[in-house]
């Protein structure tokens, strides 16, 4: 069974989540607990799968208890249930390690469940409005950083492109060497070259650029 405990600061909230969950035979609420504090000295003491959390409790919002319980309890896996719903609050709770987000407004049993499983598993779980809010936060990123794209972009000379396209296939400099038959410091010296036009310091960054900026083709 999956060891559930639950925190939030309304009782009748942590009454009606448990009541939903405990027919579930393969749930089981292990503990309900009204703050952040409550929830560290519970898991300090008792195993647990999966916390669930609001965000908004006294002292200790459930972003911060979230990433709290990632540094110190990383197998406890961490559901946001809230009613903010905004790409700042999504955003803040799964770089502090929430694995789950859901809507207390349209949440039901089975969408309930069904996150419980997923993250229990390594999965993650967004309910479709918390889907819907970060593709179109996604879009208006990707939107302002083409609006504000205005430099021109570097000139690659034909080979650069060449060893720029197989470190995209994710090839060494020795496999990049040995395919295009050419030494290992000459492929480094490409590299540097590219490093330099574009002011990058890792390969990683270089290569992320090249493909969203379509200088070679993925």
């Amino acid at each position: 069974m999956i060891r559930v405990l639950l925190v939030d600061d309304h009782k009748i909230v942590l009454d009606g989540i448990k009541g939903m969950l405990e027919s579930d035979s393969r749930i089981s609420v292990v503990g309900t607990v009204r703050s952040g504090a409550e929830v560290l000295d519970f898991i300090e003491k008792n195993a647990v799968d999966v916390l669930i959390t609001d965000i908004s409790m006294p002292c200790m919002t459930g972003i911060e208890l979230t990433r709290k319980i990632s540094q110190q309890f990383p197998e406890v896996k961490v559901i946001i249930l809230s009613m903010y719903i905004t790409p700042d609050y999504i955003h803040n709770a799964v770089s502090a390690g929430a694995m789950g987000y859901l809507s207390k407004e349209e949440t039901t049993k089975s969408d309930l469940v069904s996150a419980i499983i997923s993250v229990a598993s390594g999965q993650q779980y967004f309910s479709p409005s918390i889907s819907q809010t970060i593709f179109n936060s996604y879009l208006n990123s990707a939107k302002n950083q083409h609006d504000t794209e205005v430099k021109p972009l570097p000139l690659l000379t034909a080979r650069e492109q060449e060893i720029l396209r197989l470190y995209v296939e994710g090839l060494s400099n020795q496999d990049i060497a040995n395919r295009l038959c050419i030494s290992i410091r000459t492929v480094e010296t490409h590299k540097s070259n590219m490093m330099q036009k574009f002011n990058f310091k890792s390969t990683v960054e270089l290569v992320k650029f090249a493909i969203r900026n379509k200088i070679v083709d993925p």
